[in-house]
């Protein structure tokens, strides 16, 4: 049987609601405040399924700062709780974090794609996707996909370098996952760039490289049918890819369904959350091979020559009046709770219901009024009350049958929010 992650609290279960049976514990973490949620960011936070798999990074996840993501408070920071979402909570900054993953590969792709609008017009931009087979384990894989791409782009920008002209690529990793097998496909997206009128056949030179470097690190034969590249002159076209390299390298594997009957990071993550038995010790078994061989390794990067190409955009001052005006219409009066309260909502399994019921309901409606009675009686409770673990095992359970009542209601209002 798979081991879950250490904890300092409780071996209970709780529930994700209709996901089934959870899988979240208290776990011990080591966060820096640099992650801090504000307001602002809380109210534009990951969907609820993104947080629904926080639930598996809290119980299965290695990496300790995992365990904590949006879980334990800021030191000295209060943690505060109204129509905005929640605030005051530390975040582990991960890439492969099911919810700071996904805001930093959108951040990226939306970088990406103003460096391409802002100089379409003087390079070529080409998107490619790097391959090596799949007969490995994950740890030789990540192992021989990060050398043979290093050697890959030292030998194709020498080649380009002696034609008087420039290579630049920024990149990112995806991986999928047989669910039969269970075999792991690490792979990774590019979009490069060379200024326009080279006249270099740079698809031929970047495969060959690339079967080189790959058979020379011990990764065996690259197949070429498994080697993808395509020149794009279209601005739009570019950018959808890059949405795709970037962003879906985490974010769309949010379905459960990849390429075929494969599925990816996050569509895995559902898998451990939907399966039990045998079937879910192997799931988890792949999400921590996966974790322990991308220790240290980047899943994404862009290049600082491209970096350089990028226009800030200034936010115009409507939108944020807009921002406000909805607001003006919603209010939630919880304000600040206490830190134990906040990671007790954790360990019942339902964050992802308190984000959605904070974001999207007001003071009056059954949900928040049942939420606000609960808080409201252990929110004066004593540091000495919280050291007594049957006294936040009250708490725990008490939020989770809470976020059943509210998956139900809301389910049958809005089920096509909950299911993003």
């Amino acid at each position: 049987m798979v081991e879950q992650a250490p904890n300092t609290r409780s071996q209970q279960e709780p529930s994700t609601g209709v996901l089934a049976p959870s899988v979240v514990t208290t776990a011990a973490a080591s966060l820096t405040p640099k992650g801090q949620v504000s307001h602002q960011a809380g109210s534009c936070a990951c969907s609820a399924a993104s947080r629904k798999r926080l639930n598996v990074q809290y119980r299965y996840s290695p990496v300790k700062s995992h365990r904590g993501c949006l879980k334990y408070a800021i030191p000295n920071t209060n943690v505060v709780w109204d129509e905005t979402g929640f605030s005051g909570v530390q975040t582990c900054d991960s890439s492969m974090c099911f919810v700071c993953g996904y805001k930093k590969q959108a951040r990226n792709s939306d970088k990406l794609g103003n460096i391409i609008q802002n100089t379409i017009d003087k390079y070529e931009y080409s998107l490619v996707t790097l391959t090596i087979p799949t007969s490995r384990s994950v740890y030789t894989q990540a192992r021989v996909l990060q050398k043979a791409y290093n050697r890959t782009i030292k030998y194709v920008r020498k080649i380009v370098k002696s034609y008087g002209s420039t290579f630049e690529v920024s990149w990112a990793n995806d991986i999928t996952i047989d669910p039969k097998s269970m075999k792991v496909h690490l792979h990774r997206h590019a979009i490069a760039r060379l200024p326009k009128g080279h006249n270099l056949d740079i698809n031929h030179i970047l495969f060959r490289a690339w079967e080189r470097a790959v058979r020379a690190v011990g990764g065996g034969d690259v197949v070429q049918s498994a080697y993808y590249f395509l020149s794009i002159e279209n601005v739009d076209k570019a950018c959808k890819y890059i949405i795709k390299a970037a962003t879906e390298a985490m974010a769309s594997q949010s379905k459960n369904n990849g390429f075929g009957n494969r599925i990816g990071w996050y569509g895995l993550a559902d898998r451990i959350l939907s399966s039990t038995g045998e079937v879910k010790d192997r799931f988890v078994e792949v999400y921590r091979n996966i974790l322990d061989a991308m220790k240290g390794k980047r899943w994404f990067s862009l290049s600082n020559k491209m970096k350089a190409d990028y226009v800030e955009m200034v936010e115009p001052e409507d939108d944020t009046e807009l921002d406000h005006l909805k607001l003006e219409g919603r209010k939630i009066t919880i304000g600040i709770v206490q830190h134990s309260i906040h990671a007790a909502m954790c360990d019942s399994g339902m964050l992802w219901v308190l984000d959605y019921v904070l974001k999207n309901m007001n003071d009056g409606d059954i949900e928040v009024e049942t939420l606000k009675s609960i808080v409201f009686q252990y929110n004066t409770a004593s540091d000495v009350f919280w050291l007594t673990e049957s006294n936040y095992l009250t708490l725990v359970n008490l939020f989770r049958c809470w976020g059943r009542e509210c998956i139900s209601s809301i389910d049958k209002l809005n089920k096509s929010v909950l299911d993003r």
